[in-house]
């Protein structure tokens, strides 16, 4: 979900999107937390992935 939010295409469906989705929060909190999560676990691989290949390439570096 991450690559779509930073991608340089569609800035109208976001703004769109986001506005609905402050105004659905405006009525109950859980919309937002669910949404919260929601971009958590998606792109909590993609996060997972980036880190464990800086490690490597650190830990590389360390032995050299």
């Amino acid at each position: 979900m991450l690559k779509y939010l930073t991608g340089n295409n569609h800035y109208l469906y976001w703004i769109v999107f986001h506005s609905i989705l402050g105004a659905l929060s405006i009525l109950t909190p859980w919309i937002l937390i669910g949404w919260f999560y929601l971009v958590l676990l998606t792109s909590a691989p993609l996060l997972i992935k980036k880190s464990e290949g800086q490690i490597g390439r650190a830990s590389c570096r360390e032995r050299v």
